[in-house]
């Protein structure tokens, strides 16, 4: 539904409030009160919030998919600090449970969390390795994953043999514990740190990652670059197609966020190189602009993030593909977190390029940033003793069963930082 701006501010006294709350909003449905919070504008939500304790729990809770969250840290039993050590795009949560796929010269080891399990512990099981003649089967680290199904599709990252990168392919069954390798068809070239994300049941899409200029070379002793490639892999037909309109493309870059949602794909931040040589030293991307493509129409457009001034940028000025927003700073990342909930778009954690100097108030590492697509604003909810996480490793979905989001990271002293975030009110009544 798109937002209709009120042209009048709500006032209640008490006793109509009291009428409204106990014999007509307090009996509406949940989704009834977000339909007509959803025709409200910010200065009449936040009218309506201050009212009292119930509508300003309702309106939080619509706002920000949270009334007031807190990070509850936990210590999980059996884990090893060489799992921390790998990329942050390397674990797929299935159905609630986290599997981590961890190679080795020899065999793979398939680690595994299962949230709805009441005591949660690392699991660990070997996979076995299916092979016929044209198969190589490389130890890899610094890939990405995603899953179909039950199955989970592994591409790219380093040879940890030969420390060169690598354009492996694998698909894993999280049945029965089988890993066979795949020889596609015009596979991209060997890169790390590059995103893969599931469309649908038959299609995959990679965007990005840190290529070499020969990859026959080492690539200790060789140039690099980051690419703004974007590839797509049809399952049943084992080929890879790459994206040639080279209209509205995303900068390049390695190490960003990115997330699928229904027919649009999502990307955010990252590294970038900006020049060819290896004594440029990496950094993380100028560009906090939020990219988004199409799969319908087959086109990128882009969400400007809003201007530090405070200012609101004139439609008139900008290409038809970008579209301004307004509202909070949201900062320039590398490895954040994005997820989705109650169709926003999510953003939090990861390492801040200004280190968060940008933000006035204390502690900003504890904000999570929302994007409402429709409404193009952002917003920002403290999430209360939020450590300084500079890598998010993993993170599941917010579920209704967990009732809240879970999460694995790393802290700067790259120590594990595991917990939860929840909510401390749950109950709207």
């Amino acid at each position: 539904m798109n937002s209709i701006k009120s042209s009048r501010k709500i006032r209640f006294d008490f006793p109509t409030l009291n009428m409204l709350k106990e014999d007509y909003l307090a009996k509406l449905a949940t989704e009834m009160l977000y339909q007509i919070l959803n025709l409200l504008n910010d200065d009449d939500k936040k009218n309506l919030s201050l009212s009292c304790k119930w509508l300003y729990r309702v309106s939080r809770k619509f706002c920000f998919g949270f009334v007031a969250p807190y990070w509850d840290p936990i210590t999980i039993e059996g884990i090893e600090e060489k799992l921390l050590t790998l990329n942050y795009r390397s674990g797929v949560w299935i159905d609630c449970k986290f599997y981590l796929i961890v190679f080795s010269k020899d065999n793979p080891i398939c680690w595994t969390l299962d949230l709805k399990k009441e005591h949660i512990v690392w699991s660990q099981a070997p996979v076995t390795l299916e092979m016929n003649l044209n198969s190589t089967f490389e130890p890899i680290r610094k890939f990405s994953a995603t899953s179909v199904g039950n199955s989970i599709f592994i591409f790219g990252g380093e040879n940890m043999e030969t420390n060169k990168f690598t354009n492996a392919f694998y698909e894993f069954e999280t049945k029965t514990y089988v890993m066979r390798i795949l020889n596609s068809i015009r596979p991209p070239t060997a890169r790390k740190n590059h995103s893969l994300n599931a469309i649908d049941k038959n299609r995959l899409v990679m965007f990005g990652g840190r290529c070499l200029t020969n990859e026959e070379e080492d690539s200790a002793s060789q140039e690099m670059y980051d690419t703004q490639d974007l590839f797509f892999y049809e399952i049943k037909e084992n080929t890879w197609t790459s994206y040639i309109d080279t209209s509205n493309l995303p900068f390049r870059r390695s190490s960003h966020s990115s997330i699928v949602v229904n027919n649009d794909l999502y990307l955010y931040g990252g590294k970038q190189i900006n020049s060819i040589s290896t004594s440029q030293v990496s950094r993380i991307h100028d560009d906090n602009d939020l990219y988004v493509y199409d799969f319908l129409r087959n086109n990128w457009h882009k969400y400007l993030a809003p201007p530090s001034n405070g200012m609101t940028l004139s439609t008139f000025l900008l290409p038809i593909n970008w579209i301004a927003t307004s509202g909070v700073n949201v900062g320039r990342r590398k490895r954040s977190a994005i997820f989705t909930m109650q169709d926003k778009i999510i953003i939090f954690g990861g390492y801040e390029r200004d280190d968060w100097n940008f933000e006035k108030e204390g502690r900003p590492w504890e904000f999570m940033k929302l994007l409402e697509p429709e409404k193009r604003n952002w917003k920002h909810i403290k999430v209360k003793n939020l450590p300084k996480i500079n890598c998010i490793a993993y993170i599941g979905e917010y579920k209704s069963e967990t009732k809240g989001i879970f999460v694995i990271g790393k802290d700067r002293e790259k120590k594990p930082v595991i917990g939860w975030i929840k909510d401390s009110i749950v109950d709207l009544n």
